[in-house]
């Protein structure tokens, strides 16, 4: 029996082994879904508490965030829209050379949103008609494949993803509970060139497409029509294809607190925001703010 333990552990554990991680962090400082510690403002209040723990080539975090929408009555703490977000990935170092450290993810994520409750709301914006107390939800689940590689020492950093996505949904629109798979792509890059020792200028860029999938449901969904929202019986899909393309630049505060580092950025948004948002809707979003990373 202490063999056959001894040989389960072998086998769990030997993927720690073969590889270290190549990097502190595997996302790209413009993702949506960095996981990290971050109030902005876009105009509305936005806050969320997330970290990442490593382990050898392990890592796993996420975050939990709130957010305000603009229509309705604003207060001091975001509290209208929630979105979690969690990954376990592992990293796989490949052969490097002089000035190129390549790498290969794989992982899995879950991310879903909600609407705060007692929002509703009459009004005549099919977009908004999200929020009408019945029950409705994002819930995507994916596996992640991302080759991903760092230049220069560090001074760019490129990443593509491939992600498969298992029993999701992103269309609150429609008033179903039904799951299905679908496909998408995303990726961008991250310059960071250095002022000081302990400081730094960032740009980054990221994008998401999300394809539609095969599977649809028929229900009443909002429509605009004449400036009054109305509803139609049709088809609709439940992945539902959206595009986000995210900017962003700032100042990086390196050895903040035990590795931690601060960051003071502008970001530009454009597109579908990640969220509890009719997956038809896309938006132009200018936001401040302050963020922690590990």
């Amino acid at each position: 029996m202490k063999s056959l333990r001894n040989l389960i552990e072998y086998l769990i554990f030997i993927p720690a082994l073969l590889a270290q991680p190549t990097f502190a962090s595997e996302f790209i400082l413009a993702d949506p879904n960095i996981a990290s510690t971050c109030i902005e403002y876009s105009g509305t209040p936005a806050a969320k508490i997330g970290d990442i723990l490593q382990w050898r080539g392990i890592s796993i975090g996420g975050f939990l965030q709130s957010r305000n929408e603009a229509r309705f009555h604003q207060g001091a703490l975001p509290n209208h829209n929630w979105r979690g977000f969690a990954f376990l990935n592992y990293t796989f170092s490949l052969p490097a050379r002089e000035s190129f450290s390549p790498a290969l993810i794989m992982g899995v994520e879950h991310e879903s949103a909600h609407p705060g409750g007692g929002f509703y709301e009459e009004n005549d914006e099919a977009y908004e008609m999200v929020y009408d107390g019945l029950y409705r939800n994002i819930n995507l689940n994916s596996i992640r494949v991302s080759p991903m590689a760092s230049l220069f020492n560090g001074t760019v950093r490129l990443r593509l993803d491939y992600q498969l996505y298992l029993f999701s949904k992103n269309t609150p629109e429609l008033h179903d509970t039904a799951l299905t798979h679908g496909h998408g792509l995303s990726g961008g890059f991250d310059g960071i060139f250095p002022l000081a020792r302990d400081y730094a200028f960032f740009a980054s860029a990221f994008f998401r497409y999300i394809f539609t999938g095969s599977a649809r449901r028929s229900g009443w969904l909002y429509h605009d029509h004449n400036g009054t929202a109305v509803q139609v019986y049709e088809e609709y899909p439940v992945l539902h294809s959206v595009h986000t393309i995210s900017l962003k630049a700032g100042i990086l505060f390196h050895h903040i607190a035990q590795g931690r580092t601060l960051s003071l950025f502008a970001r530009l948004l454009y597109g579908n925001p990640y969220g509890f948002i009719d997956s038809r809707e896309n938006r132009f979003v200018i936001a401040a703010g302050v963020e922690l990373l590990h």
